[in-house]
């Protein structure tokens, strides 16, 4: 109970808001392209406090994707895969009455490449 009071007592004052995050990707740049092979399984997804919200699966097939190397600065080698995802996430935040602004929120978008079991 001492837990729920006290959560509680910290958004006194404040009004609840649900905000909806859609952002939709259309390229990956990725570093080091040796690490990803030909079959990977990468997932696109929010990743917010410790909480991972994930997408659908890509599978990345170097034949069936135009890969374009490319060179920066510092002449590292990254190459670019054509997607279309879109990640949502739905955040609450918390906004003071009496100043109008919204408490802060850390999210980011991060690539996984799954590992695939024996057999798939």
């Amino acid at each position: 109970m001492y837990g729920k009071y006290k959560k509680s007592m910290s958004h006194a004052g404040l009004a609840k808001v649900r905000l909806l995050c859609s952002i939709n990707i259309t390229q990956l740049v990725v570093a080091d392209s040796t690490t990803i092979q030909q079959g990977s399984v990468l997932s696109i997804c929010f990743e917010k406090g410790g909480k991972i919200s994930t997408s659908d699966e890509i599978i990345y097939d170097v034949s069936k994707n135009k890969v374009n190397p490319l060179r920066t600065n510092t002449n590292l080698k990254h190459v670019t895969i054509p997607i279309d995802e879109t990640v949502e996430l739905v955040m609450t935040l918390y906004k003071n009455q009496i100043t109008g602004k919204y408490q802060e929120k850390n999210a980011k978008i991060i690539l996984r490449q799954l590992k695939r079991h024996a057999g798939l």
